[in-house]
């Protein structure tokens, strides 16, 4: 191993400091010039590119530049705490959509209704992170008075029977109407009841629903997950796992 000569300043790559699990011999984090320490999820590792450029290598084999990586970081947490993400097994994850949906090797490429599936405990641990992920990346949404106000105009709805759309997620009845827009009934194009909200409180809407669908099955669904409901599982999954990627979140 090259050694450092006294009195020659020492190169910024060498002044990351690994951090190793002593039970499993893997990198767990490091500590940045500055003295920061950054937790690495599953599968990160902390490596030199061109010049030494300190380097993060992805779960999928991508490498990101260490400030980029930092900034997303530092992104994600302000959304969701960092001790839940560090939780989360993105790769358990893409392994319960390949086999819940079809999406695997054995068969290559997907069934019409997915396979029958065993629920194990590490599963619903997994599971039980992701709506806990979600949860928290919707809280701030769900806290603002425009949500309590479509909360209690679906109740109306739904106590009088006008808002049915069980087959759509967002329902039909529930009317986008762009960023600046306030939570209102309005008529739509066939005269039917519709509640018109903003954008971002329709994708609050969107993803509450999924989570929810995700929180039955960790909390209370059966151990064998038949066909529909196994494919029905992945698919969500596969929704959220591409919201965490366009947040940061993995």
């Amino acid at each position: 191993m090259e050694k450092h000569r006294p009195g020659v300043p020492v190169e910024n790559w060498r002044l990351f400091e690994p951090r190793i699990d002593i039970k499993t011999g893997k990198e767990v984090g490091f500590v940045d010039p500055e003295g920061n320490y950054y937790t690495l999820k599953k599968g990160e590792e902390l490596v030199f590119g061109e010049d030494r450029k300190p380097m993060i290598r992805k779960t999928d084999g991508q490498e990101i530049s260490f400030e980029e990586w930092k900034n997303n970081k530092i992104k994600a947490e302000q959304l969701v705490p960092a001790e839940l993400l560090n939780k989360l097994d993105p790769e358990c994850i893409k392994d319960l959509i390949s086999q819940t949906t079809g999406k695997n090797e054995r068969n290559g490429g997907s069934v019409l209704f997915g396979n029958d599936f065993s629920l194990e405990d590490n599963h619903r641990e997994q599971l039980r992170t992701v709506v806990e992920i979600v949860e928290s990346f919707l809280r701030d949404e769900k806290e603002k008075p425009e949500w309590e106000e479509l909360q209690k105009l679906i109740k109306e709805g739904e106590d009088k029977g006008i808002l049915i759309d069980f087959a759509n997620n967002p329902p039909k009845w529930l009317v986008d109407g762009g960023e600046t827009s306030t939570v209102k009934k309005v008529r739509l194009a066939n005269n039917l009841p519709g509640i018109q909200v903003p954008s971002r409180i329709l994708k609050t809407y969107k993803w509450d629903v999924v989570v929810n669908h995700i929180k039955d099955i960790e909390t209370s669904g059966p151990n064998v997950l038949k066909g529909r409901s196994a494919k029905s599982l992945g698919t969500k999954l596969e929704e959220l796992l591409d919201l965490f990627e366009k947040n940061n979140l993995i």
